[in-house]
């Protein structure tokens, strides 16, 4: 008979819950992302396509003239800075982390504006700048660009009714099923491997959406708009701009989804 000290026991428990943590911070997160991009190809595909086309402008814009640019260079710098936080709400959603998703995405989006605001407000760039006097507040940014895209004071409020305060929607504990016999299953998330495909659906759409509407205004602050073709700069670059229709055509799937999806 071998005799285990209890210190011995409690260490052995130790070493299995330090495990059992470890799966549940990362390696629960890397099965889910894997899983998540085989059966959401297409989806995450179309995402990718779009922050690819962003980098390319913004690649674009530095090397005008075989010179880097710096008029526009802060908002252009911001909106980098949006896309960097679309990537992070993509990632997050393949990990399962649905309520990160939406704090991003809602970043994202008043960052992505905030761009706009100091590029047609000289007085807001200032306040952006300085630490003394009245606070750059980002949050007018979205009334000044729903001026130019309907639909960002509607996509805001959503995101900030969901992810600024507390709410069971967002932070669970999420109903999964109903038994015949009344017990209710609930899952603390919510999670990404609680949502159905078509509620992966809808989140794709709308980072799809939010990527699309960074596009829109990274042309506004850059490049010189003639009806529907946008010159850049003083070179006879033009290219089609088809981010406007393609947005108030996203919103409207996406809208659809979330009245199909419930």
């Amino acid at each position: 008979m071998t005799n285990t000290k209890p210190h011995d026991n409690e260490s052995s428990i130790c070493e299995e819950s330090s495990h059992d943590i470890e799966h549940l911070v990362f390696d629960r997160r890397t099965n889910n992302e894997r899983a998540f991009r085989e059966r959401q190809h297409k989806g995450v595909s179309d995402i990718l396509r779009q922050i690819n086309a962003i980098r390319v402008m913004q690649t674009m814009f530095l090397l005008s003239e075989g010179e880097v640019t710096t008029s526009v260079f802060d908002e252009v710098a911001l909106l980098n800075k949006g896309v960097e936080l679309v990537s992070s709400a993509l990632v997050m959603l393949t990990h399962g982390s649905v309520l990160e998703v939406q704090v991003l995405l809602r970043t994202a989006l008043e960052t992505g504006c905030a761009s706009l605001l100091i590029h047609r407000d000289e007085h807001e760039r200032e306040k952006y700048y300085s630490d003394a006097g009245r606070p750059f507040r980002s949050q007018r940014a979205i009334g000044v660009a729903k001026r130019e895209i309907a639909c960002i004071g509607k996509l805001y409020g959503i995101l900030s009714d969901v992810s600024v305060h507390v709410n069971r929607r967002a932070h669970g504990p999420r109903v999964v099923a109903i038994e015949d016999d009344g017990t209710i299953q609930l899952s603390i998330g919510p999670y990404a491997s609680d949502l159905s495909m078509k509620e992966e659906a809808v989140f794709l759409k709308l980072i799809l959406l939010i990527t699309f509407i960074l596009v829109r205004l990274l042309e506004l602050v850059t490049l010189e708009e003639r009806g529907s073709v946008l010159k850049f700069g003083s070179r006879e670059l033009h290219c089609l701009s088809y981010s406007h229709s393609a947005i108030e055509r996203l919103y409207g799937e996406f809208v659809e989804m979330c009245m199909n999806a419930t």
